[in-house]
């Protein structure tokens, strides 16, 4: 498997890659990482040291019925230059602190336009009604 799932599937493209699936609790589980081309979202420097990582998890579209789950370790750089202590940025979810990728939110937005009801688009894709009412309201 490549990336090409993740880009095509999923609209995860740029700075990552596809490390391995795994199948577990009846979810897909795809594992990706950034790419070694780090640079300062601040001053656009490739001069970066890496201060360690965070695993996160966030939820994408599911495939037939199974809940689909994308992990990454969230790389923590420093910039040489202008001295900032961050995290790389994550292009694939639509805000920070959200736990779905992008495709997940048009994904529940087309439910929605269908006159899906919130507890049943929740159930289909086995997240909470909050979830998908944060989505709706635009949150």
């Amino acid at each position: 498997m490549s990336t090409s799932l993740l880009y095509h599937s999923f609209g995860i493209q740029g700075p990552y890659h596809y490390l391995s699936s795994k199948y577990e609790n009846g979810s897909t589980i795809f594992n990706i990482a950034h790419n070694h081309r780090m640079k300062c979202s601040d001053c656009q420097s490739r001069k970066v040291i890496k201060k360690g990582t965070k695993k996160r998890e966030f939820i994408g579209p599911p495939i037939g019925i199974k809940k689909t789950l994308i992990r990454i370790l969230h790389q923590r750089i420093q910039c040489t230059i202008c001295k900032v202590i961050q995290y790389l940025p994550l292009k694939f979810i639509p805000r920070p602190k959200v736990r779905y990728i992008k495709a997940f939110e048009r994904y529940v937005l087309l439910l929605s336009i269908e006159k899906m009801t919130i507890s049943s688009i929740a159930k289909l894709c086995n997240v909470g009604w909050d979830c998908i009412k944060a989505i709706q309201k635009g949150i």
